[in-house]
């Protein structure tokens, strides 16, 4: 590992940050933040500190967890068989497929006008929910249906997404079998036996897959719906040991979603996916070993060893996943870049980072590698991959947090090497987009502290 060659300045610099700023622990000490599972085949990964300003608290489900430092990379997706079907505000949207547009959506079926602020507050909902925010999500979509007044489908369908990402199946039940009260759909169906699945409940999982393939679905959606009952149908009646009824809805399954154009990383997690389902078939998987990997909830348990600190267990977990299912996913290997970045391994950390990168070269995957390389005071591959994820398309969920994140690490690295001119821009880009983005009063002020700082020692020259 390299430092960076300091300057006098770069001294002081460093010297003001760490005074100012930095919590004095070590990489074991380290808080990790918990985010869940957040698209067709994905979770978004978890997020494990570096030592450089102050982080806002992510509250990604109902337990409240402990605040990281930064920079925080935000949450990218990872592939598993099942998802939920999310309106999303903009269509094409990567990290909740299949992509419907909120308002159009909301016109299907019994429409219940919504005024302005109400429109307002769930966007605002909307956006926690894709950056993996559901407890504040959750709150924002009831304000939401408190301002119409009466039951609102859309924000029921919503609630119950959140529910589903934070682990509270039986709550996202309950609102998703709402929405069917208000309207019965496909789409709310294969959201509900989607959630089925999770839970086990392989009957009612089967129930509503069979009645959302008997409906028409929604003009905006396609035929998404469809592709997830098949995968539900597929998996359950594996379960069952019915396996020539599982590829048959696991074939069906895969037409819908390649003339979808559904995005190649997702085909690959499908077509594993069946071929699992053909392993088991031929006695050469054991049915455990399938659903250990498939369900929700074996994710679940690498998550919550990762928030407890249990970072070798979270290694095994999702190796484990890896090896079985999850081959080609650029997430997966993010999560153990985050695993092992919690145990203290760096270098394997980046390794997994790295190939992370390799699958899928975003602006997330650099900022986490970024980030680990920061935390180590490596401050040349850091600035590079900052540089590089600022150049990419972010998603519209936290663009503005994982621009700051990347803004900062490369002024703070200028800053260290003496160039503080340049410094000074990147540090005060981060903060404008900081307040753009999720970050608290509290912390605002403590990255101004620093950009003033640095601005003395500009203006002192």
């Amino acid at each position: 590992m390299t430092s960076p060659s300091l300057s006098a300045q770069g001294i002081v610099l460093l010297a003001l940050f760490f005074l100012t700023l930095f919590p004095a622990c070590d990489a074991a000490e380290q808080s990790v933040v918990v985010v869940s599972e957040n698209e067709v085949e994905s979770l978004p990964p978890p997020t494990v500190a570096a030592p450089e300003r102050p982080a806002p608290a992510v509250h990604q489900t109902a337990a409240q967890y402990s605040d990281p430092p930064t920079p925080r990379p935000t949450p990218i997706p990872t592939p598993s068989p099942t998802a939920l079907i999310a309106p999303t505000p903009e269509a094409g949207h990567e990290t909740v497929p299949p992509p419907f547009p909120t308002d159009v959506v909301h016109s299907i079926g019994p429409k219940t006008p919504m005024s302005v602020e109400a429109a307002l507050i769930r966007d605002a909902g909307v956006l926690l929910f894709e950056a993996g925010q559901y407890a504040d999500a959750i709150a924002k979509f009831e304000a939401a249906m408190e301002e119409v007044g009466e039951p609102v489908r859309i924000l029921h369908t919503w609630i119950g997404q959140s529910y589903r990402m934070s682990g509270d199946m039986n709550q996202a039940i309950f609102h998703f079998s709402r929405a069917i009260e208000i309207f019965d759909n496909s789409s709310d169906r294969a959201n509900r036996a989607i959630t089925y699945q999770d839970m086990n409940l392989c009957a009612e999982a089967m129930e509503d897959s069979y009645a959302a393939l008997g409906m028409e679905p929604f003009i905006s959606e396609g035929s998404h719906s469809y592709l997830e009952a098949h995968l539900a149908l597929a998996t359950c009646l594996t379960r069952g040991e019915r396996y020539s009824e599982a590829l048959e809805h696991m074939t069906k399954g895969l037409a819908i979603a390649n003339g979808a154009g559904v995005r190649q990383e997702r085909m690959d997690g499908l077509n594993g996916l069946k071929s699992d389902i053909e392993a088991v078939a031929d006695g050469s998987m054991d049915l455990e070993n399938f659903f250990a990997a498939k369900t929700f909830h074996f994710i679940q348990q690498g998550l919550a060893y990762l928030n407890a600190g249990d970072f070798q267990e979270a290694i095994k977990t999702f190796e484990s996943a890896r090896a079985r299912h999850w081959r080609k996913s650029s997430g997966i290997f993010n999560f153990l870049g985050q695993s092992y970045a919690g145990a203290g391994n760096h270098e394997t950390a980046i390794l997994n980072y790295s190939k992370a990168i390799e699958l899928r070269d975003d602006a997330y995957n650099r900022v986490f590698r970024a980030s680990q390389y920061f935390a180590y005071g490596d401050c040349e591959p850091a600035t590079a991959d900052a540089l590089v994820a600022l150049e990419q398309p972010l998603y519209v969920d936290a663009r503005m947090h994982t621009a700051s994140d990347a803004n900062w690490i490369v002024g703070y690295c200028l800053g260290a090497e003496g160039q503080l001119e340049e410094a000074v821009n990147y540090l005060e880009k981060s903060i404008r987009l900081a307040r753009s983005s999720n970050y608290s009063a509290e912390e605002i002020e403590g990255m101004n502290e620093v950009y003033e700082g640095v601005q003395a020692l500009l203006e002192g020259n």
